[in-house]
Formats: C-alpha cells, sequence, structure tokens
C-alpha cells in the first residue's frame, strides 16, 4: 500500500496534464473510503485514505477530516459484517479496473505522442490497480506463460521451452528441480515483507510466504495505534524464512550455523535471533500444530524482533506467557474472501483451553503472569487464551495497555511488578473477568 501511495505521487506529477483522470480516481477513492466507514470496515477506509492522496487538491475536507479518526483493529467479525465487506470488496474491484483501463488510456496516448517512459509510468500504474489487466502487460513488453505468470519477452521464451533459472543458469526444468533439492541452491520466493528459500518445493515455499505474510499484515494492523497507520517495523529489506525438505536438513543446518543446540532438535520450527531468520520444515500428519500455525507463530517472534528493540525475553523472566501468547494469538490469522482475521476463539489453542478451563485445569492469573519459559511450558493454550483476552475482550478496551506490557516483556524489561505497572492492577483482579469472559466464548 505504502508502495502504491508513492506511485500514486508521482503519477499526480507526471501527469499533471491528465487532471480529469486523476481527479476521478481520486474521488472514487473517496466513495470509496466514506462507504467503507459508514459500514463500519475500518481497515478498508484506512486503505481509501492511502489510495485517495490526502495531499491531493482534489480530496474533499469531508473526506480529509475522515482520514485520522477510528482504528483498524478487529476485535469481532461477525456475518452481517462480512457481507457489507463483500459488498464493499466488490465496489472497490470495480473501481480499480475502471481505473487500470484509464491508466492504459493515458499510456498509449503518451506513448503515440512519444514518451516511452511515461507511457511505461502510466501501465505499471495499471497493474498496481489491477494485476489481472492483459493489456498493460502487453504494453509493457509481457509474454503470459501458462501457469507461471507474465514475464518479459525475452524470459518468457526461455520458459516456454521448458526452461527455469537456477542462479545465473537457464536449465531443462527437471535438472532445475534436482538443483534446487540441494540446500546450495534453494527455490527462493519473495513477498511484500518476507523472502523464502527452500529445498522442498516451488509450492512449499509459496505456501509459508503467504502464511507468513498475512500474519504480518494482521500483527501490524492490530498492534496499530487508534487513527494511525499500520505498525510498520523497519527491518532494513526482506526478513528472511528458510523452508527444510527434512527435519535432517534443518539439523545439518542447526548444527553448522547454530552450534547444534539441544533444544532445536525438538522444535517444529524456530526464530533465532542470532541470524533473524525463520527455520522450519514439513511437520509430521501426527503433529500437535499444522505446519501453518508453526509458520505464523515463529514469523510473529520474528517480526515482534524488530517493532520491539532487543526483542528476546529471557527464559528465567516471569511473564514469559506473554512472550508465548503474542505469538499463539497470531498462530490463529486466517484468509476469508480476501480479508485477514484472527482472534478466532474457535482455534485449536483456544478450543483446547476451553475444555482444559472446564475441567479447572488452568493456572490462577496471579500465579501465571509470575511464571517464566519452564513454567509456562505445557500451558500455551492458556497462554493463547489469555492473550485473546486482552486483546479482544469488551472491544479490545485493554488492548492498549496489553501491547505496552508486551513491548516490556519483549525488551527484556520486565520485573515482578510490570503487570501492574502496565494495567493499574494486580492480576487477580483480571480473574473474575478473564472467567466470566472464558465461559462466554461461543
Amino acid at each position: 500500500m505504502r508502495f502504491l501511495s508513492c506511485l500514486l505521487a508521482s503519477a499526480l506529477a507526471a501527469f499533471a496534464d491528465d487532471a480529469a483522470t486523476l481527479k476521478w480516481i481520486s474521488e472514487e477513492h473517496g466513495k470509496l473510503l466514506m462507504a467503507a466507514r459508514n459500514d463500519g470496515l475500518m481497515e478498508e477506509a484506512y486503505g481509501e485514505v492511502s489510495m485517495e492522496m490526502r495531499a491531493s487538491v482534489w480530496a474533499s475536507p469531508k473526506t480529509k477530516s475522515a482520514s485520522g479518526a477510528g482504528r483498524i483493529w478487529i476485535t469481532h467479525w461477525d456475518d452481517t459484517l462480512h457481507r457489507k465487506y463483500l459488498a464493499f470488496a466488490e465496489k472497490r474491484k470495480k473501481m480499480r479496473t475502471a481505473a487500470a483501463a484509464k491508466f492504459v488510456a493515458i499510456g498509449n496516448e503518451v506513448k503515440a505522442a512519444g514518451d516511452a517512459e511515461k507511457a511505461a509510468l502510466a501501465w505499471r500504474m495499471a497493474l498496481r490497480y489491477d494485476a489481472a489487466s492483459r493489456e498493460a502487460h502487453e504494453r509493457l513488453g509481457e509474454v503470459l506463460v501458462d501457469k507461471q505468470g507474465w514475464y518479459p519477452k525475452e524470459e518468457a521464451e526461455k520458459r516456454k521451452k521448458g526452461l527455469l533459472p537456477v542462479g545465473n543458469d537457464w536449465v531443462p526444468a527437471k535438472e532445475a528441480a534436482a538443483r534446487h533439492l540441494k540446500w546450495a541452491e534453494p527455490w527462493v520466493v519473495a513477498g511484500e515483507h518476507f523472502e523464502v528459500s527452500s529445498n522442498h518445493s516451488l509450492d512449499g515455499a509459496n505456501n509459508v510466504l503467504a502464511r507468513a505474510e498475512e500474519m504480518y499484515h494482521a500483527l501490524t494492523r492490530e498492534l496499530s495505534e487508534p487513527g494511525a497507520a499500520p505498525a510498520a517495523p523497519e527491518t532494513g529489506g526482506l526478513m528472511k524464512i528458510y523452508y527444510f525438505a527434512s527435519r535432517a536438513d534443518l539439523d545439518e543446518h542447526d548444527r553448522t550455523a547454530h552450534g547444534d543446540r539441544p533444544g532445536l532438535k525438538t522444535a517444529p520450527g524456530f526464530f533465532s535471533n542470532e541470524d533473524k531468520i525463520s527455520h522450519f520444515f514439513p511437520l509430521p500428519t501426527n503433529a500437535l500444530n499444522s505446519l501453518e500455525d508453526v509458520v505464523r507463530h515463529e514469523g510473529a517472534h520474528q517480526v515482534a524482533y524488530w517493532i520491539w528493540t532487543a526483542a528476546g525475553a529471557p527464559p528465567t523472566l516471569p511473564h514469559f506467557w506473554a512472550w508465548e501468547g503474542f505469538a499463539t494469538y497470531f498462530e490463529s490469522v486466517e484468509l476469508k474472501d480476501g480479508k485477514v482475521l484472527v482472534g478466532s476463539p474457535d482455534h485449536l489453542r483456544v478450543r483446547q483451553f476451553r475444555t482444559d478451563f472446564a475441567s479447572g485445569k488452568h493456572v490462577p492469573l496471579a500465579e501465571f503472569v509470575t511464571l517464566d519459559q519452564r513454567g509456562v511450558s505445557g500451558k500455551y493454550p492458556q497462554c493463547a487464551a489469555l492473550a485473546n483476552f486482552f486483546m479482544n475482550a469488551g472491544d479490545g478496551k485493554h488492548r492498549e495497555k496489553f501491547v505496552a506490557y508486551l513491548k516490556v516483556v519483549h525488551e527484556a524489561q520486565a520485573r515482578a511488578d510490570t503487570f501492574e505497572s502496565a494495567f493499574g492492577k494486580k492480576p487477580a483482579d483480571f480473574q473474575a473477568e478473564w472467567e466470566a469472559w472464558v465461559r462466554g466464548l461461543k
């Protein structure tokens, strides 16, 4: 979204003589913004604020005044709200398809007038609005390769001949697959925030990348301050993920890169503060958690590393539940018709705690927050459910204090009284409210 806003700003300058088109686009974003706000779709409203070019002379005062209000957290998402989202998404799709067509037309006009550079900018803008615009791809000299995507003509011709790139070489697909199965020459796929290297498979790498990007979207949105943009960590580049073909491959990497630490040999995946990389492998079918959950869990630790300075709660620190509660909360990220959601009480961890709670298998909060890593072991369902409570209960009334508490824990500054300092209450003061919330989960 930030990159698209930069492109819009560039277009505003480059296409000043196409004022009618830019005014129409600005006004359409304004209409979508107000429609989203009226339906309570705050994340979508914020997205249209960014797209609508607040610096534009055409942005109405009404639209500008609507831009900073509200919050983009999602504490609930019922069927009624989802139907409104689907209707809005259809309106947005039609508008962006129309905007893409207008930019294609601008590109065609300026190309005919002899300005190839400006034409290319217009066609790239078209693709930012509608990535499926065949005409924009073709105007940019790209060719569609079946089941692979759009590529520059020269590269597309090689791919159509059954060749694939491995390093600087173009080799037959079978040879490429064989070489990628060796960790020295893995598949590498990149998204907006993560880069995945894998000797498992291209599909496997793309699956891990998709889960990590969805988690990032949810995490930065849910940590945002009311009326502010999503919290975007300064990572200095794409965050790296390694997805190994087997446990043996991961163990070999651990031996050479992480000192063969015993604890890593039983972990279903891990993020390392040492190399700032998340590490995964295909989990057995009888594993307690899915690969997707583990990717989201460790990816949350990875993003937290960059959001909070010196992230890395010592194992002996009290309040360790918050370190794991944060990550288990974002295990619950899901994609529903293109909408990224998080915090479902039906997620595996919370569902397990609901069963444990009914059986009396839970630790009172006054004791729970004092536990270190060893004490929290085996209690991840309670970590997940308690994080869900502080994030969502009472329409998020505890969230800002909880995030402040998380920051102290992640920056390894937690002390015995950290909970009370953050919330202004003792853990025991939340016990009744917490238990009532758990009983009310459906």
